[in-house]
């Protein structure tokens, strides 16, 4: 009811490789045997096959919003460090009342975030979970079956002047889970509905709108098996009622707070960023190795480094870095994970060793995690 999902499937890829546990073994020998033998798109329908056959989640731009509730008074400001991450990427979320900073805290949600007593609590709702429906249990027989549904994880988190106050499981909200509508990988807890429904139906569109709601000193749900749950944001405590929908159409006065959110977009930056003296990482990272860059059709490459993330702040200093090298003309060679992981060990520090050019710093950020592939032969 909050979030806005652009899919970049060409960034799933990306993705893909932090996932699996050896990023080299799988994504980059398949991206050497795509350059040897010219069949980039042989590649990326093997990639979308991964895509569609193991269930993964692909992940939407992610941008920075501003949000308005308690009649104006309090403002969520939202900044995403990492532009395709989704709901759990690096970040910070501020909250101001009447113009004057409460707190931040080191975290970005694109999902459902509300605002209690004037702005001292926050509370961010996870209203789905992980269900991991493609993985199968091997029977002795050879027969498999779906692995079963764990019905848990968080569901709320308060925080209160910017400090974690109080968690709610899943588990404490008494939601029959069978009334969960799954998706594949999914469920979905919060009051759920047929979209078709609910565009034909004013009263479901309210419903959908609001399945989360605050009013006085407690926080309203409306799960998928019609219950209306009273949570009191100070002590967690739970009061449930049945019929939901019956109950708060019966109240002509139910007319929660419109929550509103804002969506802009800062420029992102499509390169990697320069150092201090204006040389490009590219040709920072040729010179230290002692080759040319070249791009990704090249057959001669002999080294990929994929910058999976590299965060700067806006000092210049690489807060963290993540990367993959791999020498695709080694592939299968002896101890190449072992090499492989001292490169990777050896480059990360010598890149938080670098001072960074903050110039592609998108305006208003602290800091940026950028990513992109480098190519050298």
């Amino acid at each position: 009811m909050f979030r806005i999902h652009v899919t970049t499937p060409i960034l799933t890829i990306f993705e893909i490789m932090k996932l699996f546990q050896h990023p080299t073994t799988l994504a980059f020998n398949l991206l050497a045997n795509a350059q040897r033998q010219r069949a980039v798109g042989f590649f990326i329908l093997f990639l979308m096959g991964i895509l569609s056959s193991a269930g993964a989640t692909t992940y939407g731009d992610t941008y920075p919003y501003r949000q308005k509730s308690e009649d104006g008074h309090v403002k969520v400001h939202a900044k995403p460090f990492t532009p395709r991450s989704g709901q759990f990427c690096l970040g910070e979320t501020t909250v101001h009342r009447n113009g004057i900073r409460l707190y931040t805290i080191d975290h970005y949600w694109d999902g459902p975030l509300l605002t209690a007593k004037h702005g001292e609590y926050l509370i961010e709702l996870d209203m789905e979970f992980a269900t991991p429906h493609y993985n199968r249990i091997l029977n002795e027989d050879g027969s498999t079956q779906p692995q079963p549904i764990v019905y848990d994880g968080d569901a709320i988190q308060i925080y209160r002047k910017g400090k974690k106050y109080k968690t709610i499981a899943f588990r404490d909200l008494g939601i029959d889970n069978a009334a969960l509508r799954s998706s594949e990988g999914n469920n979905w807890w919060g009051w759920n509905f047929e979209v078709e429904d609910t565009l034909a139906d004013p009263w479901l569109q309210k419903l959908s709108k609001h399945s989360a709601y605050v009013v006085g000193d407690s926080l309203y749900l409306i799960t998928a098996d019609d219950q209306l749950l009273a949570v009191d944001i100070e002590t967690g405590k739970i009061q449930r009622k049945p019929h939901a929908q019956q109950m708060l159409k019966a109240k002509a006065d139910w007319s929660p707070e419109d929550l509103d959110r804002v969506y802009y977009h800062p420029g992102y930056p499509d390169n990697l960023p320069k150092l201090a003296n204006g040389k490009s990482l590219e040709a920072a990272l040729a010179a230290r190795y002692q080759k040319i860059i070249t791009d990704v059709m090249d057959e001669d490459i002999t080294l990929h480094i994929f910058v999976s993330s590299l965060l700067i702040n806006s000092k210049g200093k690489c807060e963290d870095a993540y990367i993959v090298p791999s020498f695709p003309k080694q592939r299968g060679a002896l101890f190449q994970d072992i090499v492989e992981s001292a490169t990777r060990a050896e480059l990360e520090e010598w890149i938080k060793e670098q001072k960074f050019s903050t110039a592609t710093l998108p305006k208003g950020f602290r800091k940026f995690s950028y990513h992109d592939l480098v190519y050298l032969k």
